[in-house]
């Protein structure tokens, strides 16, 4: 067997813009096409402190953040990334499930160490790490503690963020709390909200903390350059047209326009991205509530 290329200049500086830039290496070394709200999402965590994402279902957001955390322990050398839920379930078979793919796809683009369950581990100071904490668990913050980077580069990634308590957020903002590089992004389906709940407030009263993503299921691949209208007139067998099927399809959301209507706070929140203006119960919208609060003198 002959002995592996060694590389050309070339190529040792394509490698090396590739792990300064999160599209670079995304496409360069984890072998995958992001397309434009992912590209811009991978941009905002490097410029922002903060980044919040709503986002229809299927929409490809836990793969951005797991795009993310790849790049960031691949960047920088004492690099940590923290990746939190309320669910067990969401933790291991949704961001790792991306991990274990993507370095997978990567093949020998990149030197990783073995990925375990929940865990990418270089050395004690490099790591990807993630865990859930029941909304009910008080002593939230233990588990959180020591997880920072020593460089100050540490990146929090919340998923299904709608569901964590308050304890965890008050644990999550400990870890931002030290160090000049550190980044939270917050990402979820916006099927419920008021003000008051920290993911909620992300895109309202402290809006101006966060760089804001919303997705709609007309901003994925399968429907961009369509609108609801166009949809409904698409002839039934253009429906499966869909170059990336495992994303939000064309059929799913014509068949949830059937079922419950463009109005409807299902449809809005699981199609749309945007939080319901009340829920199927609720005699006054949530958006009343928020202006009435933001009014109010007290």
């Amino acid at each position: 067997m002959s002995a592996p290329a060694t590389p050309t200049e070339e190529q040792q500086l394509a490698y090396g813009e590739s792990l300064l830039d999160p599209v670079l290496f995304t496409r360069n070394i984890l072998k995958t096409e992001p397309w434009q709200i992912q590209v811009d999402i991978l941009r905002s965590i490097e410029e922002n402190r903060r980044t919040a994402i709503k986002a229809c279902h299927a929409s490809g957001k836990t793969l951005c953040l797991g795009l993310a955390a790849l790049h960031w322990v691949a960047k920088y050398e004492q690099g940590v990334v923290i990746i939190t839920s309320a669910s067990a379930l969401q933790v291991s078979k949704g961001i790792f499930a991306e991990l274990h793919g993507l370095i997978e796809k990567s093949g020998g683009a990149y030197p990783w160490p073995e990925a375990l369950q929940t865990e990418i581990r270089f050395n004690s100071g490099r790591y990807i790490i993630g865990f859930s904490t029941s909304a009910t668990d008080r002593d939230v913050g233990v588990r959180f503690q020591g997880m920072r980077s020593r460089s100050g580069h540490t990146l929090v990634l919340a998923d299904e963020a709608i569901a964590l308590s308050e304890n965890h957020w008050t644990a999550i903002e400990s870890l931002l709390a030290g160090g000049n590089h550190n980044r939270l992004v917050i990402a979820g389906n916006p099927t419920v909200g008021s003000a008051g709940m920290y993911y909620y407030d992300a895109f309202h009263k402290n809006r101006a903390q966060f760089k804001c993503f919303t997705i709609s299921s007309f901003d994925t691949p399968n429907l961009i350059g369509l609108n609801l209208d166009s949809l409904l007139q698409m002839p039934d067998a253009e429906l499966d047209n869909n170059p990336v099927p495992f994303l939000t399809t064309r059929r799913w959301v014509k068949e949830r326009f059937d079922a419950w209507t463009d109005q409807s706070p299902q449809f809005l929140s699981r199609v749309l991205g945007h939080f319901p203006e009340q829920g199927d119960g609720a005699l006054i919208g949530l958006n009343y509530l928020e202006q009435a609060r933001m009014l109010s003198p007290v």
